[in-house]
């Protein structure tokens, strides 16, 4: 078939001027040509797949080697980061530590003042207390040299007094378990509270 085809072609041909030195050949030589002409085409359709490939492939590796270089890159890259990450984490662990350190140091230099100046309070204040409880015991020794009619009046006037001076007694007792900032107005308010009942005290004794 494909001899025949051939042999059609050069036929065709030979009916052109331009083809009349064609048409001097025989079928077999026309076939051979034909023959020859493809498998020149084909050779050269296989040097330009071939160059093609060639070319398919040097991009394919430059592809994959660029590929793996900014793999390698991004990975130093990720190592970096890690590492100033750790350091960073590192020195910020360090630095904490120390100002932690630091304000432990200061808290203890601090809560050692607050208890002595707890412990000053206290002694300060059962003073405070002792002197009323002194000047209560004098005004009831006078009370006893009143008519029984004063003595009443003053009983339940010297009453109040030992009532409220419990009350402050009960707070001075459990100054250790207040902050500093309260254990200071409670000494004040304790230095006020029995100056208030010692007038209290000797406005009773002026009624006896």
């Amino acid at each position: 078939m494909t001899r025949i085809r051939t042999i059609l072609i050069i036929t065709a041909l030979c009916g052109g001027s331009l083809a009349a030195g064609a048409c001097n050949r025989t079928p077999e030589e026309a076939h051979t040509d034909a023959v020859q002409t493809q498998k020149e085409a084909t050779h050269d359709i296989n040097i330009n797949n071939q160059q093609a490939q060639k070319t398919i492939d040097n991009a394919q590796q430059e592809a994959a080697k660029t590929a793996t270089t900014a793999t390698q890159k991004a990975d130093e890259a990720v190592v970096g980061a890690d590492k100033k990450i750790a350091e960073a984490q590192q020195d910020a662990r360090h630095d904490n530590a120390a100002v932690q350190a630091n304000a432990n140091e200061k808290i203890r230099e601090d809560n050692a003042d607050v208890v002595a100046d707890k412990a000053e309070v206290r002694v300060w204040g059962q003073k405070k207390i002792d002197g009323l409880n002194n000047k209560i015991d004098g005004a009831r020794v006078k009370a006893q040299k009143a008519s029984p009619k004063a003595q009443a009046s003053f009983e339940t006037g010297i009453m109040q007094v030992q009532a409220k001076r419990d009350e402050l007694t009960t707070e001075l007792a459990a100054i250790d378990n207040q902050g500093a900032t309260k254990a200071t107005a409670f000494k004040t308010r304790l230095d006020t509270e029995v100056a208030r009942l010692e007038t209290r005290i000797d406005k009773l004794e002026t009624s006896l």
